[in-house]
């Protein structure tokens, strides 16, 4: 129908990269992509793909949207009625982001408490840019909630539903933040991201230490970057991961660390129980 639309999503050894087709040829059983994979954790052939948002593929309960007409098609499951849905179509990659200025004051003191952020947008500018297969989603740049530069801040009883990647990302500069009671579900990526995805020891200003998560529900991620990850904790020290319900996620319930080999970290004295 529109070949534009269609996308590919390729299975690597841990993570899964999603592309836009250029062309098919049928006579040689060829597809062509238009940000190929750069099959940096499988070079093997054999590899498990599948296509996606296609008008050919609509299944019960499946939807299609044509990026030319701007018409969103739905295939009725069997016994729905024909009555019109309530269709909910996010335009945000984020509803909440702060940033302290890092070299003058950062946020302090601040307590979010008994609110739900829902409905977020999958962020694609990775993917139909370059290539979005870094294991544990570490190329997105966004998430529902998004802080940086805070200290002190709470976020409890609070829940992120319906989002298009991670729920929430504590980033560079946060120290000594809980967030507590958390509902975090139904989710493109992961759940709670805290840390940055820099190797090695980062400066001072940068550091992600002594934050807190618990007594939270995280559950039912990868529905769109399937490497994401219930908790996804990076470089990051004297953090503490305890007593949460974690389950339904299609790679890591909780991934600790980002150095590969014997260099000097930032990571340390992470607690999870």
């Amino acid at each position: 129908h529109n070949l534009e639309d269609v996308q590919d999503v390729i299975y690597h050894s841990w993570t899964a990269s999603i592309h836009r087709v250029k062309s098919i040829y049928r006579n040689n059983r060829t597809l062509y992509l238009q940000n190929p994979t750069t099959t940096r954790f499988n070079g093997g052939s054999g590899r498990r793909y599948y296509l996606q948002n296609a008008m050919e593929l609509l299944a019960p309960g499946t939807f299609y949207y044509d990026n030319t007409s701007h018409i969103l098609y739905y295939h009725q499951m069997d016994g729905e009625k024909g009555e019109p849905h309530n269709v909910i179509v996010p335009q945000l990659v984020e509803l909440l982001n702060f940033e302290g200025d890092l070299l003058r004051s950062q946020i302090r003191y601040i307590t979010w408490s008994g609110i739900t952020f829902s409905h977020v947008a999958a962020d694609f500018t990775a993917c139909f840019k370059g290539n979005c297969e870094d294991q544990s989603a570490n190329f997105l740049t966004t998430a529902a909630i998004h802080i940086g530069g805070a200290e002190n801040c709470i976020f409890d009883n609070i829940t992120v539903s319906h989002v298009g990647g991670y729920g929430i990302w504590l980033h560079q500069g946060c120290l000594n933040n809980t967030i507590k009671n958390a509902h975090v579900f139904d989710l493109g990526a992961g759940g709670v991201r805290i840390g940055t995805g820099t190797h090695g020891v980062l400066p001072d200003l940068l550091q992600v230490n002594g934050n807190t998560l618990q007594d939270s529900v995280l559950e039912y991620g990868g529905h769109v970057f399937q490497m994401g990850c219930g908790v996804l904790m990076q470089t990051a020290a004297q953090n503490t991961i305890t007593h949460n319900h974690i389950h339904h996620f299609r790679y890591t319930g909780v991934s600790g660390g980002w150095s590969w080999g014997y260099a000097a970290t930032s990571t340390s004295s992470n607690e999870i129980s």
